[in-house]
């Protein structure tokens, strides 16, 4: 069991990358779970009409179990890069299919800023922030067009969701970042003052 524990332990040089590396890969392990179950009650209640579903749900969790595995060994940052990009596109591809009303994805999108701003930091959390902004309004504006021709639009697409959006998402990216910050400032600077390595 000991054997097991330390095989399972993040790999990292400080208690900051370790901590984030237990982030990345928990985050990862849980939305495998999430998705395991999802698939498995659409099963049991005769939901799933498609077994490309399930065969996307499989190649998806050898995904995420792939980038926990690369946190585990150290790959912290990059880890962390590829599951909120992941994340990312998967919310943006539900949004332009099914628009921000029919389907919760567009409020979802708070999950990768709010994960990049924990595992990366304030500054990837606000290009997480602006590229989601970017990508509702673009989204928005295609709609409107027709463009995407499966979604259902309204009006309110362009002059309430797409703004509100974006500031709902730079909030969380400053108020989640800016605290991920100060608080790892903190951490290294009581760190120093114990080990004696501030300057005097």
């Amino acid at each position: 069991m000991n054997k097991l524990i330390a095989w399972l332990a993040p790999r990292a040089n400080s208690p900051v990358q370790r901590v984030r590396a237990l982030l990345v890969m928990l985050f990862a392990l849980g939305i495998f779970l999430a998705l395991f179950a999802l698939i498995l009650y659409w099963v049991l209640t005769g939901a799933l009409d498609s077994l490309i579903t399930i065969l996307a749900g499989l190649v998806f969790g050898l995904i995420l179990l792939s980038i926990a595995r690369l946190a585990q060994v150290g790959k912290v940052d990059l880890s962390a890069w590829l599951l909120g990009i992941l994340l990312s596109v998967i919310i943006f591809l539900d949004v332009a299919q099914y628009g921000f009303t029919e389907s919760i994805a567009a409020s979802a999108y708070a999950l990768p800023v709010v994960f990049s701003a924990l595992a990366l930091g304030l500054a990837p959390a606000l290009l997480f922030a602006f590229l989601g902004g970017v990508v509702m309004w673009v989204l928005a504006f295609a709609m409107s067009q027709g463009w995407l021709a499966n979604s259902f639009y309204h009006e309110s697409f362009l002059s309430f969701h797409a703004p509100a959006l974006t500031l709902y998402y730079f909030l969380l990216a400053l108020l989640v970042g800016g605290w991920n910050r100060a608080l790892t400032q903190l951490l290294g600077r009581e760190r120093s003052l114990f080990t004696g390595d501030l300057p005097r």
